[in-house]
């Protein structure tokens, strides 16, 4: 594959917060509706009180994927325009072409109406890989989110994998 595109000062980045944290604000009932709305998840759980307050939960909650439309990779302070911005590596990245190599996931407590949740994003993971013709070499870059509650209890976890890809070489 040839000499590696990740240097030690990359590598001395990883395990490092990326910026300040991020705090997205309170959350209302409005913006899980709009999410499920979008996603298509009808469950009564996350807009029918009366429904909610039946069930273990006790009460309306958030998908555990709902955070996704807060993490500072999807969304500007504003809420609305996709960057990566916000949690921008401290490093130019070596190659212009890229994309999203997907996402994991862990839920550890319900997300609530009235919540107001704060993100930390740590550079989780870099490494390398050939890919093939046309494609070339690609650095994959994982961030790791970790969203608190207004308790700074860990409500959730996304870490977000991107490539960054070379393209055609001839």
């Amino acid at each position: 594959m040839g000499e590696s595109v990740i240097t030690d000062e990359m590598r001395a980045i990883i395990g490092k917060p990326l910026g300040n944290s991020y705090v997205a604000g309170e959350v209302d009932r409005s913006s899980i509706q709009k999410f499920v709305t979008a996603v298509g998840d009808p469950n009564p759980l996350w807009t029918d009180e009366g429904y909610a307050k039946g069930t273990p939960m006790g009460g309306c909650m958030a998908p555990p994927t709902f955070v996704i439309s807060i993490s500072p990779q999807a969304t500007l302070p504003n809420g609305h325009s996709p960057s990566e911005d916000l949690t921008a590596v401290p490093f130019e990245k070596p190659f212009k072409l890229g994309f999203s190599a997907g996402d994991e996931w862990e839920a550890f407590r319900p997300v609530r109406p009235g919540d107001v949740l704060t993100v930390t994003t740590v550079l989780g993971d870099l490494f390398e890989k050939q890919g093939r013709p046309g494609v070339g070499r690609m650095l994959f870059i994982r961030y790791d989110n970790t969203f608190r509650n207004q308790r700074n209890e860990v409500v959730a976890i996304l870490r977000y994998t991107s490539v960054n890809f070379e393209g055609p070489t001839e």
